[in-house]
């Protein structure tokens, strides 16, 4: 007779109080709880895996064939048909190891996959010690070992306790594996089964991922940048970096609550529907695979704009669209930019001879461009570098400046004087620390000035034509790049200076040169070598009898003012021979006809850059050359009548 059936049979007996009485009820009772207990042994096995294969660890329904494991009739039919051999087939079909084991902790079945993990050259481990084969403390029993790991089938919604093994396999390698155990109460109280899974490569993989996901953090909370993460879908940011709480100037929960355009809402500027589907543009871009860039202002509520660049690449998310956006602040660039359009725009100016007051104007706003918070007045000295006045400030009221608008370098020792003399850069960057600003601290109460920066105008040290100024009411010292900046543009400013005064030079000479053209008694003119005349003065005009300069240019050249074509022809070979033609006479003919003596002197011009060409001068000799002839005539008759008294004497004395 079968142990166990003995066992029932004895048990049944007892009721009675009769030995041998069976009792009949007693014994179903009995049989009963029997099978209930090995279907729950079942069961547990069933749960166990399940709950192993399961990703949240809640218990799986099984397939149901008609009848469900809950039914405790279906459970018993089903299992009172599965043999040993076919429980066997099923366990070793199972991916994770499936191992029950005594409360002694000797191992009593073992599947397949637990045979080939742990010993790979047995059948079975089957009467090994689960110390064998699991890292068991010693002097720990199974049950104090297997506790963290035991798992409650009578909840309904059991709270799995799964934990990390670190195992040894024969050939010395290491691996984690990942245990859940449960009772047995069928064969022996305190028996378990105990499922394993080898999680080595998903542990690797989340540790690298862990890694990762440290590494690319710790990447973006040390980026230069301001660092964050849009959902296209919630439209708001949904993470950030400190660099982007501190450039935005908001605490991480009041920034991860706002988007682009709520940012831009911080102003009190309505967002323009096409900046906002611009946006949404390079977001979908982003999206798309692409990693577009764009520029974008941020206005905090102070009123500011602060010039940004914006780049954008997508971040794949299970069921999310998420956008990195990188942010990073181009205020230097844009103030390089304008700086640079400035200084192109004042090239152009001086370049185009634009007034004087015009260009200077534009200097001090550039300046003021390159020095936030400061106001610029420029001063020029006199030609004697005596006294240096304001020229241009537009950012000042002419009562603002007035007692500082003309001073005498000889006793200058502001700072715009220093630099003056020193022909250097002065700076001071406390005024009211100045002994020399002690006699002007009301001027500089009254503009609220605290420092004052003082370029000289001129590229060298010898000259220096006056001094740009930059007037602050902020304790400022300048960097160097703002310095090579002002320099520049100082030099710009001397450069138009320098211009303006040689123009008005070249002016003046040009007047004096015009009037003396004008008149000037002798006829002056300027022709190509080929003879056309190219200008004329009013004495030659009337000289040749045109009624202005521009009839005679128009009707008359060089050659064909002569009235003998030896004279045009003569001209030309002296003054290719030599430059030069000295006392040249000639007979000219005037437009009436009548024909003039005329005495030229001309010389040819050549200029580096131009065709050579003739200036000459001539003068009416007519009256000259009239009176001339008229003296030599009366010579003529004077000596002849000498001749003719001389000869009557001679034979009146030889008569004698």
């Amino acid at each position: 007779m079968h142990p166990i059936l003995k066992s029932q049979l004895a048990k049944a007996t007892r009721p009675s109080g009769v030995e041998g009485v069976l009792h009949v009820g007693e014994l179903l009772d009995i049989v009963s709880g029997f099978y209930a207990a090995l279907d729950a042994d079942q069961t547990s096995i069933h749960e166990a895996l399940y709950r192993h294969g399961s990703p949240t660890g809640e218990l799986q329904p099984p397939i149901d064939h008609g009848e469900t494991l809950t039914s405790s009739s279906g459970i018993r039919a089903r299992f009172r048909d599965l043999h040993d051999d076919d429980l066997r087939a099923v366990l070793d079909n199972v991916a994770d190891m499936v191992i029950t084991v005594s409360r002694e902790g000797e191992i009593q079945f073992s599947n397949r996959a637990a045979v080939r993990f742990f010993k790979p050259s047995a059948r079975s481990l089957a009467g090994k010690r689960l110390a064998e084969v699991l890292p068991i403390p010693e002097g720990v029993t199974v049950a104090t070992f297997l506790a963290p790991y035991l798992i409650s089938l009578e909840d309904t919604h059991p709270k799995v306790q799964t934990g990390l093994l670190k195992v040894r396999r024969p050939e010395g390698r290491a691996y984690q594996v990942e245990a859940t155990a449960s009772h047995l109460s069928a064969m022996a109280a305190g028996d378990f089964v105990l499922c394993l899974r080898d999680v080595s490569e998903r542990v690797a993989a989340e540790r690298a991922a862990r890694e990762n996901h440290e590494r690319y953090r710790a990447l973006i909370e040390h980026a230069p940048e301001a660092i964050l993460v849009y959902d296209v879908k919630q439209y708001r940011f949904v993470d950030a970096n400190d660099k982007a709480t501190t450039f935005f100037n908001l605490s991480r929960q009041r920034l991860l609550t706002n988007g682009f355009f709520g940012l831009r809402d911080a102003s009190p500027d309505a967002t323009p529907d096409a900046e906002q589907a611009r946006i949404d543009a390079y977001l979908q871009r982003a999206l798309d695979g692409q990693q577009p860039t764009f520029e974008w202002i941020y206005r905090p509520r102070d009123g500011r704009e602060l010039h940004c660049e914006v780049r954008l690449s997508h971040l794949p998310a299970l069921g999310r669209s998420l956008v990195r956006a990188s942010v990073t602040s181009i205020a230097e660039r844009k103030q390089r930019e304008v700086i640079e359009y400035s200084e192109k725009k004042l090239l152009e100016m001086i370049a185009t001879d634009r007034p004087l007051n015009k260009v200077l104007r534009a200097v001090c706003r550039t300046a003021e461009r390159m020095a936030p918070g400061g106001r610029a007045a420029l001063r020029l000295a006199d030609a004697n570098e005596k006294f240096m006045s304001v020229e241009c400030a537009p950012a000042f009221s002419k009562l603002e400046l007035s007692p500082l608008r003309e001073l005498s370098l000889k006793a200058a020792e502001l700072t715009c004087g220093v630099a003056m003399a020193t022909r250097k850069v002065a700076i001071t960057t406390d005024v009211r620390a100045h002994h020399a600003w002690k006699s002007h601290i009301e001027f500089a109460d009254r503009i609220e000035l605290s420092s004052v920066w003082s370029i000289p105008l001129g590229n060298n040290e010898e000259h220096a034509l006056g001094t740009l100024d930059l007037y602050f009411g902020e304790f400022s010292e300048p960097n160097t790049e703002q310095l090579d900046a002002l320099n520049g543009l100082a030099r710009l400013a001397a450069l138009a200076v320098t211009g303006n005064r040689s123009k008005q030079a070249l002016s003046i000479s040009e007047g004096r040169f015009t009037s003396l053209f004008n008149h000037v008694i002798e006829g002056v003119y300027i022709a190509t070598t080929e003879g056309h005349l190219l200008a004329a003065n009013p004495a030659l005009v009337e000289m040749l009898g045109y009624d202005n300069e521009q009839d005679l240019l128009q009707n008359l050249s060089r050659s064909s003012a002569y009235v003998r074509d030896t004279d045009a022809r003569r001209f030309e070979q002296l003054i290719s021979s030599s430059d030069r033609v000295t006392g040249f006479e000639s007979k000219m003919r005037r437009k009436d006809g009548m024909v003039i003596d005329a005495l030229e002197n001309a010389r040819l011009v050549r200029e580096e850059g131009s065709e050579p060409y003739l200036e000459g001068t001539i003068s009416d000799v007519t009256e000259r050359k009239r009176a001339e002839r008229a003296v030599f005539a009366a010579k003529e008759r004077a000596d002849a009548e000498v001749n003719c008294g001389r000869r009557y004497y001679v034979r009146r004395a030889r008569l004698r």
